[in-house]
């Protein structure tokens, strides 16, 4: 493998795709910011709108000192309501407040005791994974939701495998590194019992079939040339760039 990443070369492609770590398949409050009137006052009709004709309780809060409007619902809504909102209402950029995490991991390198390592720890944790090739290392998708604080606790034993990873979103898009394709779908699903959402994500990303894969996860859609190969940024500089991808996102 080449020593640096400068070495692979990039496509043209202006867009890929990413999936995100926050489950649609949990009860959850769903939330909306938008400016102060009058300079986003269609927003907000189209918010109170979508609340008051899917029937959802929701208040709204203003934060003078931001500018923002926030609503939020009253309580925890069902995934169909949730599915529902992100598949219909996505232009007003809805948000979840959730208890829920996906395990999202991906590793720089292709020796196979730091793949084992990471294998290693989602089988001690029960989780199915979905793992393959990318042109750097390896991406591991585990697509069963677990809580926050088992998040957070298997995120320190992975962390050691990559210090800059911020599992936030993970790429599903063969499409940034010349000749990729050839070796992003080398890997497999490793599982205590077979797990069907995991089955179908490996089918529907393998056909690249978006529209079905965001009738079920959150996908974002991002610049193929940003930064986030350059290896000396920060884990909070990448962070921050996986937020503002998923803000951005069309």
């Amino acid at each position: 493998m080449p020593s640096s990443f400068s070495l692979f070369e990039r496509t043209k492609d202006i867009l890929t795709c990413g999936i995100t770590n926050i489950p649609l398949t949990k009860p959850a409050k769903v939330y909306f910011f938008a400016d102060y009137e009058p300079y986003d006052n269609e927003k907000q009709v189209q918010i109170y709108n979508m609340f008051e004709s899917m029937k959802i309780p929701f208040r709204r809060e203003d934060n003078y000192y931001s500018d923002k409007v926030l609503f939020t619902t009253l309580q925890e809504i069902e995934p169909k309501q949730i599915k529902m909102i992100f598949r219909n209402f996505r232009t007003l950029r809805p948000k979840l407040d959730t208890k829920w995490r996906y395990l999202f991991w991906e590793i720089d390198t292709v020796y196979s005791n730091i793949l084992h390592k990471v294998l290693d720890l989602y089988y001690d944790l029960g989780l199915p994974v979905y793992y393959h090739r990318s042109m750097k290392g390896y991406h591991f998708l585990s697509v069963k939701p677990i809580t926050t604080d088992m998040f957070e606790n298997a995120i320190q034993l992975l962390r050691p495998t990559n210090e800059k990873y911020p599992p936030i979103t993970l790429r599903i898009n063969p499409n940034k590194y010349v000749d990729e394709e050839k070796i992003f779908y080398d890997g497999g699903i490793q599982y205590h019992t077979k797990h069907s959402d995991t089955i179908a994500l490996k089918r529907m990303i393998e056909k690249k079939d978006w529209i079905k894969i965001g009738q079920q996860y959150q996908i974002v859609w991002y610049k193929a040339d940003n930064n986030d190969i350059d290896n000396k940024m920060t884990i909070e500089e990448r962070t921050a760039l996986h937020l503002k991808q998923i803000e951005d996102s069309p």
